[in-house]
């Protein structure tokens, strides 16, 4: 649309002449800043009138219906959508949750001694603790995390978090780019999939990106057989320096229990000894 001055009836008057719709528009105005205001604002509603047309027939019956609704009631549409907007969180819609939060705190760690320790738990770890997981577990939980929660920035949104994020991060070996081997993969991608299967139960994310993943496999685990020579090396080895492991080397070596189970055992004589010296 433009604005020109014209001779009309021998006055000279403003005009704004222009296509509304499509349709030709010419209007008179007495000065210029009167054409230039009406200009604008037919200009602002030509855009709104776009923005309308574009919507679908169902669109518009909705927000027609929508905003009789809010009229009726009291209050105008916008509010309406701005306070479903935060008290629908996790009823209708996803809640926001940082991986900061969602990751959490345990509560207090003995072993460092600084005021970041007194905060109160929450969060994921802070469910677990409630939970009565034992605390080396958690511990070992957090590590893994909280190297995720590093690698990927404390202020992500948890719905952020993609598998290719996630697939970075085991690749990249943590957020100290160290060489993880694939059993330590498989482990740290464990922690994290904990993780989001706990905040799908919160109403935070729908879906798990861990799943999305390849499964980890690791190659089946070949045990060493030592020589005759080798274990009479470590048998002298355990009587001379370690003479409390040499009853558990024995079973192991002769009697075919696992180490895993070896480990179990206790050779000190006391209450907790698994061994009857005066029987042998």
């Amino acid at each position: 649309m433009t604005v020109v001055q014209q001779l009309v009836r021998g006055k000279k008057r403003w005009c704004v002449d222009g296509k509304v719709n499509g349709k030709r528009k010419r209007m008179f105005f007495g000065t210029k800043a009167q054409a230039e205001t009406w200009k604008k604002a037919e200009e602002k509603d030509t855009l709104s009138a776009a923005w309308w047309l574009d919507l679908s027939n169902g669109d518009r019956v909705d927000v027609m219906a929508a905003f009789n609704r809010a009229k009726e009631d009291g209050f105008s549409l916008l509010s309406a959508v701005e306070t479903h907007a935060v008290q629908g969180r996790g009823k209708t819609h996803l809640k926001k949750m940082t991986l900061k939060e969602a990751v959490g705190y345990a509560g207090i760690d003995k072993r460092w001694k600084n005021d970041a320790n007194e905060r109160q738990p929450c969060g994921f770890l802070g469910d677990k603790l409630l939970a009565n997981i034992g605390q080396g577990s958690i511990n070992t939980l957090r590590c893994g995390l909280e190297n995720f929660m590093r690698f990927a920035g404390p202020e992500l949104q948890c719905r952020a978090v993609s598998p290719e994020l996630v697939k970075s991060w085991l690749i990249s070996g943590g957020d100290k780019e160290s060489h993880w081997e694939s059993n330590t993969q498989k482990y740290y991608s464990g922690h994290v999939r904990n993780l989001f299967n706990w905040c799908i139960r919160q109403d935070v994310v729908t879906e798990n990106p861990v799943l999305k993943l390849e499964k980890i496999n690791l190659d089946p685990f070949d045990p060493y057989v030592l020589t005759v020579d080798e274990c009479r090396k470590i048998l002298n080895l355990c009587r001379e320096k370690h003479c409390e492991v040499l009853p558990l080397l024995a079973l192991n070596l002769f009697c075919g229990i696992r180490p895993s189970e070896t480990r179990r055992l206790n050779s000190s004589k006391g209450r907790d000894c698994n061994f009857d010296w005066k029987e042998n």
